[in-house]
């Protein structure tokens, strides 16, 4: 005959529609039953459960070997364990920092204490443990120089001309701060350096 056997859900002390569905910790389930001729023994009446979060991978990539390039140097990083219904539903975010420092968007410049950190808010995942952040370095993009250094005494401060090669399109020359030190003596070869000390050429001042 019919029993009127019941199986009701709660998220702690709340009654829900249905099964759950979303991560949690505090899940039970009641069974009733409404009948004359049977009874549901009180300490069999009830099951607590729980469903855990599901961990999320991250595939990161493309972050050695950069250079600086004048854009935005974004880390591949692609999250995995997604089921299909929650693909661009959980809240997933990268941000970049500069040492604790927070970006607005992926670095350009050259560097070495860069990162990227992955976040979700999502209550049904977390990234795995030691998978949530990925630190990467930016080079400095080599210079080229050519110097065209001779030059004709005439009494005045005489410096190498030069043009630069490998420079990012939007990058002024006149920006690298390129200045000469040094004493000028005509007859002889003059070595002359930047402020830098990394940067010289060897101009002949003819006499």
């Amino acid at each position: 005959g019919n029993i009127g056997y019941l199986v009701t859900y709660y998220n702690g002390t709340l009654a829900l529609d249905d099964a759950p569905i979303n991560a949690g910790t505090s899940y039970s389930a009641i069974a009733t039953v409404e009948s004359t001729n049977y009874y549901i023994e009180t300490t069999n009446a009830t099951q607590t459960f729980e469903i855990a979060k599901r961990k999320i991978s991250i595939a990161w990539s493309d972050y050695s070997n950069l250079e600086y390039n004048g854009d935005n140097h974004e880390i591949t990083n692609t999250p995995s364990n997604i089921i299909p219904k929650d693909q661009g539903n959980i809240g997933y975010l990268v941000t970049y920092y500069n040492g604790t420092v927070a970006l607005d968007a992926a670095p350009i410049n050259a560097g070495t204490s860069y990162s990227a950190k992955a976040t979700i808010t999502s209550e049904n995942y977390y990234i795995e443990e030691g998978n949530t952040t990925q630190t990467f370095e930016i080079a400095k993009r080599r210079l080229e120089i050519t110097w065209v250094s001779e030059k004709t005494y005439n009494k005045t401060p005489l410096l190498p001309d030069y043009t630069f090669s490998n420079l990012v399109d939007g990058d002024l020359s006149s920006s690298l701060g390129i200045a000469f030190t040094g004493e000028y003596s005509s007859g002889v070869t003059n070595v002359l350096y930047d402020q830098n000390d990394n940067v010289r050429a060897n101009i002949y001042i003819l006499s």
